[in-house]
């Protein structure tokens, strides 16, 4: 199975956050100009990830220099191939990283990696201990890869769920409204669109016609309006995270009464 695009690009910030922070002198003295090749290759072989893998890659001064590119290629294919094995290869960089050097550049980098994380069932504490968070990972892994899969029919809807998931990874007070902007906005295009309504609550009472429903979705509607650009409440990040499932919980059941 491949990455839906939310898995897609957490994985990218992944990549490019873990790349960027890995304390290569833990192992290697400063003046080691191979302690790059030498450290993925050796991690490589102690994971038994070695085919998966060009330390190359992650070497200055050669035309194949690409961490970030090479990193999200190896993620990728050991999220599809062998969780297992990116499971094992996420907990030891993260012993590996420059935590001196992520705490100078700004407090709480943590809350920023468990925004990727999130989408794995992953999560750090404060000093990037890796352990697992919701259970429920895999079941929303696959409702997530059907959502996308049914959004395929609304192109503009799922660009707005993918831009609202962009502005999630970035984080920020303003970030986080964008996103959930983007969420309710995805909600009222989709209900137009699928109902042909150019008023979403009308198209919604076509689509589902128990009030209960309609309820439950202009009750999400109205919790993504409250964090918006234009709602008094500055959503925190759990606020926002909370958002984006609601919104593609939301989206998917009803994707669902009209496939």
């Amino acid at each position: 199975m491949e990455l839906d695009p939310e898995e897609s690009i957490m994985t990218m910030k992944l990549a490019i956050f873990i790349a960027d922070s890995i304390d290569y002198n833990r192992d290697y003295t400063p003046m080691d100009f191979s302690k790059y090749h030498k450290f993925w290759r050796n991690l490589s072989l102690l994971l038994g990830i070695s085919k998966q893998v060009n330390p190359r890659r992650f070497t200055h001064g050669n035309f194949e220099f690409d961490p970030y590119g090479e990193l999200y290629s190896i993620f990728t294919i050991l999220q599809t191939e062998s969780p297992d094995k990116f499971l094992e290869l996420l907990s030891e960089l993260f012993e590996r990283l420059d935590i001196q050097r992520i705490e100078k550049a700004g407090p709480n980098a943590h809350l920023r990696v468990n925004r990727y994380l999130s989408v794995f069932g992953l999560e750090v504490d404060a000093n990037f201990n890796l352990k697992r968070g919701s259970l429920l990972n895999e079941a929303r892994k696959e409702d997530r890869h059907e959502m996308f899969a049914l959004l395929d029919a609304y192109p503009p809807e799922k660009e707005a769920l993918k831009g609202a998931i962009e502005r999630y990874s970035e984080g920020g007070s303003d970030a986080f409204r964008q996103c959930l902007d983007s969420c309710r906005n995805a909600i009222e295009s989709l209900s137009k669109k699928i109902s042909s309504s150019p008023d979403w609550k009308i198209g919604l009472s076509k689509i589902v016609p128990s009030k209960n429903g309609q309820d439950t979705v202009k009750q999400i509607y109205s919790f993504l309006s409250a964090r918006g650009v234009h709602g008094d409440t500055i959503p925190s990040q759990e606020d926002t995270e909370l958002g984006l499932k609601l919104t593609e919980d939301c989206m998917l059941w009803i994707l669902r009464k009209v496939r």
